[in-house]
Formats: structure tokens, sequence, C-alpha cells
């Protein structure tokens, strides 16, 4: 393995080990600023719509959107529970 080979090698192991550190251990996303949801929260935003999409009667294929488009708002308020196609619709709208 030739140095610059190995050079690119180091440096990619760095760039994927801060992405793990902004992910699991800070809560970040490094790609998308989304902060993802914990477990809590999520079980929350489900009982709230007692596990059922909140725009039509589906109980399947459910996906957690965010009302104001802002992935890392997880504020209870901004969280609603939508079917798969649901929230394909809206966020074909925005």
């Amino acid at each position: 393995m030739n140095v610059s080979t190995r050079i690119i090698l180091v440096m990619v192991s760095i760039m994927v080990g801060v992405a793990f550190i902004m992910k699991v251990l800070v809560g970040k996303s490094t790609t998308t600023g989304r902060i993802p949801l914990t477990q809590e929260q999520r079980r929350e935003v489900f009982r709230r719509y007692n596990y059922k999409c909140a725009t039509c009667p589906n109980r399947e294929g459910l996906e957690i959107h965010h009302r104001n488009g802002n992935a890392s708002d997880n504020r209870p308020s901004n969280l609603v529970l939508m079917c798969y196609l649901c929230h394909k619709r809206m966020r074909v709208k925005v």
C-alpha cells in the first residue's frame, strides 16, 4: 500500500469517527441536521395518535412527520403520526 492510499484511509477513518461521535454521542447527524427522536419521544407520538395515522384510518406504515418541516425540531407539538402515503403526500406539497 502506497503512502497516498494510507493517507486517504486515515482521512476516511477520521471522517467516519467524527460522524459517529456527532450522531451517536451528541445526537446530531452531520449530513442532515436532523436530531433523532428518542424511543420515548417516538412512543409518545404513537400513543397520542392511538397508533393510527392523523389524516386517515390507516394503522400500517406509520411515520412521524415534522409539521414545520424542521427535522431538528422535536417538540411534541411539532410531531404528527402519519401513514407512509399521507406523509408522502404532505412532503410533495411542501
